[in-house]
């Protein structure tokens, strides 16, 4: 499937425009929301940066999965800013990675 043209169908509907200008109008309160909240315990997280980033964007992305004893970044291998069309299996390895520490996580509750 040409990715690619899936995605130049979307960007001509009315309905991405105005999913996209909530995403704008809303994304002073998402990050303040995140500032608010600057421990996650164990909650399994991941980090995903582009292959090309400045030192300030790492140490950013490497403090925000620091926020979690069990979070990490993830340095993608050739992409730019569209990781999940450049390397779509880069985030369904992360998707994979969170859902069996979740399942493992739910295991050992229910153990105890």
């Amino acid at each position: 499937m040409d990715v690619r043209a899936a995605l130049r169908w979307m960007w001509t509907q009315p309905r991405y425009f105005e999913a996209l200008g909530s995403q704008i109008e809303h994304i002073c309160t998402s990050a303040s929301d995140i500032e608010l909240r600057p421990d996650y315990g164990s909650l399994p997280l991941i980090t995903i940066s582009a292959t090309e980033i400045t030192a300030d964007r790492r140490r950013l992305q490497d403090a925000f999965a620091g926020r979690s004893s069990r979070g990490r970044h993830v340095v993608a291998t050739n992409s730019g800013h569209w990781i999940p069309i450049d390397e779509p299996q880069t985030v369904v390895d992360a998707i994979r990675d969170i859902v069996l520490a979740v399942r493992a996580s739910e295991t050992a509750r229910q153990t105890l």
